[in-house]
Formats: C-alpha cells, structure tokens, sequence
C-alpha cells in the first residue's frame, strides 16, 4: 500500500509539472486566453488525474471495471474544468471540484462494491473534500511566496495522496491507525 501510495505522488507530481511547463508555453493563463481554453485545458488535467486515481483504487477495490473508472476521470475532468467556469461568475472554484471529484470516487466505489456502508462513503468524500481544501491552500501559499508556479505540482500531489491515503484506509477496514493519521495529515494544513 505504502509503494502504491508513493508511485500515486510521484505521478501526479510528474504529471503537474509537465503540465505546469505546457500551460506556460501556451500562455493559458494570459490575457489573449479565452474561458474555453482553459476549462479544455483543465478539464484535459482533470481527466489525467481521474485516470491515476482510478487505476490505484481499481488495485484495491475488488470487482472493479472499467465503468468505474471511467465514472472517476469525467468526474475529475468535469471537476476541474468547472472549477475555472466557477470562479469567472463569482463562486467558490473548490466547491465545484470537491464535489464532482469527492462524488464521481465514492459513486464508483459504491458501485463496485454495494456492501459498503454510508458511513465509509461518506468518510471517503468528506477526506477527498479535506484534502482539495487544504492542499488548495498550501499550493498557494508556496506559489505566492516562492513565485514559482511549479510547486502546484507538489500541492495537487498531495491532494491526490492524502484522498487516496484515506480512501485506502477507510476502504479497509483494517486500518484505524491509517485513518487517524490521514485526518490528522488533512486538518494539519489548516
């Protein structure tokens, strides 16, 4: 679990810094960039994360299938591309990320298994939910103090292995010490 969880990371890291390297040649952010440019681009990034979250969870979650996963990345990519809709009219961009993200995991969990209880889907999409929050704000902090917009790479990574290090625990039921450490990791940015 603890290798899985590490290939996640350095993934999502790799990923975001590419991704980080386009968005600067592009100049997606500029001025001359029009709103659709950047939901594609976003909702492109969005997809490729939905894609690594689902292909760990899938190591994890027994009778999983490919519907499940594909459930997971048009969460995320919607997630992310609505985030940036979002906050052109004035609300909150995390609102919508957490929850079509948070939901499109635990909908795909829940389907892949039925057993589980409401309780674990719901500790699920409120740790998915903690970990966009906080992350989201350590990503800015270091880019605003540091001037360096490649450390959103390290800040979505952590999203992304604080969500999976929580799902992974409250998935298994085995795993009290794994879930009280993640919250504690998650309220810990605050």
């Amino acid at each position: 679990s603890a290798k899985l969880l590490l290939q996640a990371f350095l993934c999502i890291v790799v990923a975001r810094a590419i991704w980080g390297y386009i968005q600067i040649w592009a100049d997606i952010w500029g001025p001359r960039s029009i709103i659709i440019v950047q939901f594609i681009f976003l909702f492109i990034l969005g997809g490729l994360y939905g894609g690594l979250i689902a292909f760990f969870i899938a190591k994890v979650v027994p009778h999983w299938k490919m519907q499940h996963s594909l459930m997971i990345v048009v969460g995320w990519a919607f997630g992310l591309g609505t985030a940036i809709l979002a906050g052109r009219v004035g609300l909150d961009p995390l609102f919508g990320l957490m929850a079509l993200s948070g939901l499109s995991i635990v909908v795909a969990i829940a389907l892949a298994n039925p057993s589980i209880s409401s309780l674990k889907i719901t500790l699920i999409f409120l740790a998915w939910a903690l970990s966009w929050k906080y992350g989201s704000m350590l990503g800015d902090y270091l880019v605003n103090n540091t001037n360096n917009d490649y450390l959103h790479c390290f800040s979505d990574a952590i999203v992304v292995l604080l969500g999976l290090l929580a799902t992974l625990g409250i998935y298994e039921s085995n795993s009290k010490r794994l879930i009280t450490l993640t919250f504690f990791s998650v309220i810990g940015f605050a």
